[in-house]
């Protein structure tokens, strides 16, 4: 989809803050750095707390330690976000914020996430560290877990946060899940909350694209308050925010050409065909030979028979250049939907947030907060799509069947034809996902002084629920549109009826005209039959969480104190969603929504220490150590211990050098362990009959599952050179290498291994028409389970300069974050190996490299930002081979 662009007046009322008036005007001004690529706005600024706010911050907590320190004497690499750059964007929009930073990679943000429809992440803004998925990059609100927010229990919709009261966002990429537990395999992303905000402030914007579509507006209002002689302070925030989305591509040029990967029917071993030739062709006006509005007959001696307006037969012109399921030119527009498919979705969403915390007395602090959400994403699937092999089979004898097809049938020896169909009498599949999440949170905080130190502890708990309703609307069931399509004439009465009423006359079924446009516009009673019963779930999500914290410096080395934090937490997390009956029997044409209960339970506990080995010596400015250690029990996944050691060495103080090694872990979720065969549809590449056919997939859970493992490495080098005043700098390595990484393989891969005998064991879990071995391709059956390894490596770079020109009497910060990936392989022990970096084709990899620039001029109250994004040129599969 085109960009959006937000054409919008912001207005912001900023009131008190930390007992200091602090008024402030922000224009952020975007431009392009690479033709035809989307103005992104602020990326993060350096990892140092900014200096307009270091009055107002007495600490910085850093993410993935419990141990007080500043980000560039983290051994592991720390991205903070702080208020500035949040407050710089017109919009607010965090997500998009924590979207653009180039450690982060295959993210989908608000209304423009349109996959994941059936699952209820559509609508959802979700964080992806390093591109190894959602579900390996833990979400914390102030170091707080929270509930998932889609129907599987995977992901947390970032958007329901209070985006007026997030003060910075701290992303520590890898080595987190020896303090924080699982789900830190790519690293940690915790937004810190500005608790002691007193005041109002207010934002008002709105927008909508260079296309005139997807208006939009958000409305946000927050005010803080002390009571009891401020002893007790009080949070408020709510948001409202509006998208309305696009019907279709919304007159989009670039995506009416029809741009489509197509089989070259010219290779191959066959008469005619060669090798030597590309396999496959990028080529645009491409359609496809298995479906049209009305239907089309897709194989045997009539293939290629369409039902246009009124039922009337025509034959299709395939052009000059047709493959198994596809062709280029002729008649390709009569069936390219990609028009009516490419949308960005409607939204609409509320957020609600409360917090009321309490000095119960001068060393303890009582604290409850609640947040609520309701989210709430509608938008147009496909048509009513039965393509190929699951289209209906009409026979001769059929009721509406044009005289000239029947005589042409018999002519040939035909009792019946498959047809493939939109059905474009039927309206589009409508999704309409309805989430409301409540998480709600408790706790006491405080200091106590213990063997001759002071110590600083925690313990809270913490309740979420998320109920993601999911309805389908126009589709139908499968069964009774077979039933309602094989239509004959009653010889009885002459009417025209559902065959199996002649032989089961108390049936419910009404004829269905499954040949042409326009032939059922007098014919509710058979669409009523046929979509009796939509696809719907009502699901639910809940998360308990129990934790406590303690940390201190309980005794000194020469060097220095030496920092502890002991953690305990225990965890119960458990998916329940109920789906219709049809859906449960698979017997939807699209959208089977899965049954799914499980419940699983964790308790762990983890010890972490700063050890500092040397200060102020010759030899070294400053050397320390630092460890972590979790001892993690699942009820069902067993035993874990992972680990964390680092070491920052700062010989001089403008040279610091970091290490850090870990070993961190994902255990399987809820969805992996008990999910039943979940449906989706699919098309394949058919080495048997050399069609590519829509086919039905099934993906089952897997109780066997054991939890992933990563062994993770990171060394790095940080620059602050006094003789550049100003300068930052920072150069990092890292490596992730997953071993036991859940997943499933393909469908292709398994049909593949098949038919090359390579694994004859996937054989029995392809289904195929009549039980043939060269039968039509039907079905291809999956399960989740361990694969062998996953490994993912890169450069990240950051610098900042902050420097002042007496002339202009104000402030520049020029900052610049990179992340330059090397590898990203993924070995399931079955198919070839490949590395997937420079694929930027959807989710299957990150590109070559990504890089925000941005450049701050401050003279108060005035701030002006000039910020780019840039994202290398990339390939469509790195597997293939390109022809020059």
């Amino acid at each position: 989809m085109a960009s959006l662009i937000r054409t919008s007046a912001a207005t912001r009322f900023v009131g008190q803050r930390h007992k200091f008036m602090k008024a402030s005007t922000a224009l952020s001004t975007a431009f392009l750095i690479m033709a035809g690529m989307p103005a992104l706005a602020q990326t993060a600024p350096t990892a140092k707390p900014e200096t307009a706010d270091a009055a107002t911050v007495e600490e910085i907590v850093v993410t993935g330690s419990r141990i007080i320190r500043e980000g560039y004497e983290a051994p592991t690499p720390l991205s903070v976000i702080g208020t500035a750059a949040l407050e710089s964007r017109p919009d607010s929009n965090l997500a998009i914020l924590i979207a653009e930073m180039p450690a982060f990679s295959g993210s989908g943000v608000g209304a423009t996430q349109s996959g994941g429809l059936s699952s209820s992440t559509s609508g959802q803004s979700n964080a992806n560290l390093r591109n190894l998925g959602i579900n390996r990059t833990l979400i914390l609100i102030d170091g707080l877990r929270t509930v998932g927010s889609s129907a599987s229990g995977q992901g947390v919709d970032i958007s329901s946060f209070p985006q007026q009261l997030i003060s910075r966002v701290d992303v520590v990429t890898g080595g987190a899940s020896a303090v924080y537990g699982s789900d830190a395999v790519a690293g940690v992303v915790n937004f810190i909350l500005d608790k002691n905000f007193t005041g109002i402030k207010g934002d008002v914007s709105g927008g909508l694209t260079n296309y005139g579509d997807a208006q939009n507006f958000s409305v946000k209002l927050t005010a803080g308050f002390g009571f009891s002689n401020n002893r007790g302070h009080v949070l408020l925030s709510g948001e409202e925010t509006y998208n309305a989305g696009s019907n279709g591509d919304g007159g989009r040029e670039w995506n009416r050409a029809s741009q489509q990967i197509m089989t070259n029917p010219a290779y191959g071993t066959g008469a005619g065909q060669s090798t030597s030739v590309p396999q496959t062709l990028n080529l645009a006006r491409v359609g496809i030979t298995g479906a049209m509005p009305g239907g089309i007959v897709i194989n045997g001696p009539l293939k290629g028979l369409a039902f246009g307006e009124g039922g009337v037969p025509f034959q299709v012109n395939f052009g000059n250049l047709v493959s198994a399921s596809q062709f280029q030119g002729g008649d390709w527009q009569a069936n390219d939907v990609r028009a009516l498919n490419q949308q960005i979705q409607k939204e609409h969403r509320q957020n609600l947030f409360l917090r009321m915390s309490y000095d119960v007395t001068g060393n303890v602090t009582a604290w409850v907060q609640s947040f609520w959400t309701a989210s709430h994403v509608e938008s147009y699937v496909s048509p009513a799509y039965l393509i190929g092999a699951n289209g209906p089979v009409i026979k001769v004898d059929n009721a509406f069947l044009p005289a000239s097809v029947r005589a042409a049938m018999q002519a040939n020896k035909l009792a019946t034809i498959q047809v493939g169909s939109w059905n474009s009498d039927m309206n589009s599949q409508y999704a309409d996902n309805l989430r409301i999440t409540n998480q709600n949170a408790a706790g006491f905080e405080g200091e106590v002084d213990a063997f001759g130190t002071n110590w600083k502890w925690t313990a809270t708990g913490s309740y979420g629920i998320s109920r993601p309703n999911l309805h389908f609307y126009n589709t139908f069931t499968l069964a009774k549109y077979a039933l309602a399509s094989d239509a004959v004439v009653n010889p009885a009465t002459g009417a025209i009826v559902c065959r199996i009423k002649l032989t089961d006359p108390t049936n419910a079924c009404q004829p269905w005209n499954a040949m042409g446009t326009h032939v059922n516009s007098q014919n509710q009673a058979g669409l009523n039959y046929i979509r009796e019963g939509s696809s719907y779930s009502s699901n639910k999500i809940e998360q308990g969480v129990i934790n406590a914290a303690l940390t201190g410096e309980p005794f000194s080395v020469p060097a220095g104190p030496v920092s502890v934090a002991i953690s305990a937490e225990h965890r119960i997390e458990s998916v329940h969603n109920n789906p219709d009956p049809v859906s449960r029997l698979n017997g939807h044409n699209v959208a089977q929504l899965p049954v799914l209960d499980g419940k699983q339970s964790v308790t762990e506990g983890a010890l972490e220490t700063v050890v500092p080995l040397a200060k102020d010596q010759s030899w070294a400015e400053q050397w320390d150590v630092s460890g972590a250690i979790r001892a993690t029990n699942y009820e069902l996944a067993g035993y874990v211990t992972t680990w964390k050691l680092g070491t920052t060495f700062t010989p001089i103080p403008d040279i610091r050098f970091r290490v850090t090694r870990s070993r961190d872990i994902r255990a399987p979720n809820v969805q992996e362990l008990f999910q039943p065969s979940a449906f989706s549809q699919g098309t394949v590449r058919d080495p048997v009959t050399s069609q590519t056919p829509s086919i039905r997939q099934f993906l089952a859970g897997n109780p066997k599952l054991v939890p992933e493992k990563a062994n993770e490495l990171g060394a790095g080098v940080v620059l602050s050179p006094r003789f550049f005043e100003g300068l930052t700098a920072s150069v990092d390595y890292w490596k992730v290498s997953l071993s036991g990484a859940i997943g499933s393989v393909t469908s292709q891969d398994i049909i593949d291994q098949c038919f090359t005998g390579g694994h004859p064991e996937f054989c029995p879990q392809i289904v195929r028409v009549g039980g043939a071995a060269n039968g039509a391709l039907l079905q291809v059956n999956r399960q989740y389970f361990n694969l062998a390894k996953q490994e993912t490596s890169g450069l990240d770079v950051e610098a900042s300069y902050r420097f002042e020109i007496p002339s202009m009497n104000g402030r520049f910060a020029l900052h610049s974050n990179a992340t330059f990936y090397l590898r990203n392989f993924q070995d399931d022990t079955i198919t070839l190996t490949s590395n997937h970096v420079g694929e930027n084709s959807g989710n299957s990899g990150p590109p070559d490299w990504r890089i925000t620039m941005s450049l701050n001029y401050q003279l108060d109250p005035v701030s002006v930002t000039l910020t780019s994004r840039m994202v290398s040129a990339g390939l469509i599969n790195s597997d293939w081979i390109e022809c020059t």
